[in-house]
């Protein structure tokens, strides 16, 4: 009779585990929605989210009237009868049920998102931007309304000790608006032939990302903290750039 017991509990035990196991982390993200004017109308695409299965369908709704005749199997359309000044919203039908509408949005005034950058000034509020350009970009929803928001990397190579423009990574919405800035600071080597780059998920499930970044001593975080010892600099004497340490590094 215990050994019954137990084989029973056993069972029981490994398929919690595995249910357990089965649990994907996801990001709770919205239909992000896209509308896009060509020549034949306007496209649509939209996110397919993770929950969703083989028994959702979408309908679509332009100017608050469906435009397709029967629930579309798949995650994009193209509205023949679409302008410009059209406005679009998706919704998902789920064994039959229609769900509530996404996000309304209208067409892009092109066929790409322009995101414009904040210009960068130095202490006395001189415009240096041209001494950055733009590298890597991670994207990931770090305030938890659904849409995804971009962190980009603005790189100085300048990697001399008597520089003091450092690498930024800057979070943007999709509209342009800035919502912080890290300042990597002297001792992050300023290249694009080095891992100064960052990571964003929702790894603790709170429904905002988290942003993974390397930096050392003199990295300024968007609250004004700074990490480490602020007046370290262990930046080589002389005329350097990243590139010239890397290489300097990989000849040895």
């Amino acid at each position: 009779m215990k050994i019954k017991k137990t084989i029973i509990c056993s069972i029981l035990l490994l398929s919690m585990a595995m249910t357990a196991g089965a649990q994907r982390m996801m990001e709770n993200l919205s239909r992000g929605l896209v509308a896009v004017k060509t020549t034949e109308g306007v496209y649509l695409s939209w996110r397919l989210l993770g929950q969703e299965w083989y028994d959702v369908t979408y309908n679509v709704y332009r100017d608050g009237v469906r435009v397709n005749s029967e629930p579309l199997e798949t995650s994009n359309y193209q509205d023949a009868g679409g302008t410009e000044s059209s406005t679009y919203s998706v919704r998902a039908v789920v064994r039959g049920v229609e769900q509530e509408g996404s996000e309304t949005v209208t067409p892009w005034k092109g066929q790409y998102l322009d995101i414009p950058m904040q210009l960068i000034s130095d202490a006395s509020g001189t415009d240096i931007t041209d001494q950055y350009s733009l590298n890597n970009a991670s994207a990931a929803d770090l305030d938890g309304d659904g849409d995804y928001e971009l962190i980009v990397k603005r790189m100085n190579s300048d990697f001399s000790k008597a520089n003091t423009a450092y690498t930024l990574f800057q979070a943007y919405k999709l509209d342009g608006t800035l919502m912080w800035t890290i300042d990597v600071g002297p001792n992050i080597m300023n290249s694009r032939h080095v891992e100064t780059n960052c990571m964003a998920y929702d790894f603790n499930q709170d429904g905002k990302a988290e942003v993974v970044i390397r930096l050392a001593d003199g990295s300024v975080l968007p609250d004004g903290t700074v990490v480490g010892n602020p007046l370290a600099n262990y930046r080589p004497a002389g005329e350097y750039d990243g590139l010239t340490i890397y290489q300097t590094q990989y000849d040895e």
